[in-house]
């Protein structure tokens, strides 16, 4: 769904169940420099 790196983190932050508030920044600075809608990568990231 997104660019490659970004879902290698994804996977990588949601691997033990848990999305702590660095993981969450992290991927929202990725996704903000990729010019994904934040809102919507929330809902994407609350989903899984």
């Amino acid at each position: 769904m997104y660019n490659e790196n970004l879902e290698k983190l994804i996977e990588m932050a949601l691997m033990d169940g848990e999305l702590t508030e660095k993981e969450k920044q992290v991927l929202f600075k990725n996704a903000e420099a990729l010019g994904i809608d934040l809102d919507e990568f929330e809902m994407v990231l609350e989903a899984n």
